[in-house]
């Protein structure tokens, strides 16, 4: 008996069926394919998103910025992170942990946003490599989000039930393509 999969009854080597190409979609997996892909370099083609940072006599400092991150958060070619709070805290911290342990180290962060909401930011620390060995420079990746702090979402909500209460009510239909039960 076959079972349309291209085996027999019972064969566990039968055919699987095609893969659908769905490439990954999230920026972190896609900085750890072209980083290994890079042999381990710098990762080209994501600069906007880039901070690079090196360590410095008096910490981490960044070296070169990515026009999103600079806007959003204030960061600039020169800045010494040591003592800084919100990201530049957090960048510290995976910058360290990256140079201890020189593999790819994700991070994320809740962060006050500069209006009412709330940022979620995501990131991935790449240690850089000359040869076999690390050079001590780190290239961050970042995303994030603006979401609502609970303050304001109680307000959409309450936009959002007000304006359905205006809206006029509608009567059901009977769908003229259903079937009745005997036919």
């Amino acid at each position: 008996m076959r079972t349309g999969w291209g085996g027999e009854a019972g064969d566990c080597r039968f055919d699987l069926p095609p893969r659908i190409g769905l490439g990954e979609r999230r920026l972190a997996a896609l900085a750890v394919a072209a980083w290994e892909a890079a042999g381990r370099r710098r990762v080209e083609g994501l600069d906007e998103n880039s901070v690079m940072m090196a360590d410095a006599d008096t910490g981490p400092v960044v070296t070169s910025c990515g026009a999103l991150p600079g806007a959003a958060f204030g960061l600039a070619p020169g800045m010494v992170l040591a003592g800084r709070p919100g990201l530049p805290a957090e960048l510290r911290v995976v910058s360290d942990l990256v140079r201890m342990h020189p593999i790819p180290a994700p991070f994320e962060a809740q962060l006050q946003g500069h209006g009412r909401g709330l940022l979620l930011v995501r990131g991935i620390a790449l240690p850089l490599f000359d040869g076999d060995r690390a050079s001590g420079v780190v290239q961050i990746i970042l995303n994030w989000r603006e979401g609502l702090n609970r303050a304001a979402t109680v307000r959409l909500q309450r936009e959002i039930g007000t304006a359905l209460r205006h809206l006029p009510m509608k009567t059901a239909t009977i769908d003229p393509f259903q079937r009745n039960s005997a036919g």
